[in-house]
């Protein structure tokens, strides 16, 4: 096997690598709309899934990283014989296609997600200014009725 072809199934092993990251990105982002569809917010969960979600997408950063690398001591070998590796360029072109579909329905999700979690976040603030203003309405109640006294105000004191 040549240096070329040994360069080929690392890019080609790369990229099932990367097509395996997105679809547990894509199960997470199922998980995380769960999360967000319930009722009552679970705040950890969705941590959780926010932190796993945060590996994926470094270790796909750093894959890149490494398939810009590789394809960068192949890119002159590719390109003069094309005729040669026509099979093995497909299979790849065809890899990054797939990769590039699941990155933009991943994005659509993300997008979807994103608004549902402000949709959340606008309801608790909107709870809490609630919350915040029954006490408010609350305490100055008791302020209020702290102040009148047991008395008559307009007892005549005269006998």
């Amino acid at each position: 096997m040549s240096m070329t072809e040994s360069y080929l199934t690392i890019l080609e092993s790369s990229l099932d690598k990367k097509i395996d990251i997105l679809d547990s990105v894509e199960r997470l982002n199922v998980e995380q709309e769960k999360v967000l569809s319930a009722v009552t917010f679970d705040e950890a969960a969705f941590g959780h899934i926010v932190e796993q979600k945060a590996e994926l997408i470094d270790r796909l950063n750093a894959m890149d990283e490494g398939f810009q690398l590789v394809y960068n001591n192949v890119k002159a070998e590719l390109d003069g014989n094309k005729d040669r590796y026509a099979s093995e360029i497909k299979r790849l072109q065809g890899k990054i296609t797939q990769i590039m579909e699941k990155s933009s329905h991943l994005m659509a999700e993300e997008k979807r997600n994103k608004d549902r979690i402000e949709g959340k976040f606008a309801s608790r603030r909107k709870e809490i200014s609630s919350v915040k203003k029954n006490q408010q309405y609350a305490a100055n109640y008791y302020k209020t009725m702290n102040k009148v006294t047991s008395e008559p105000v307009f007892m005549d004191k005269k006998k």
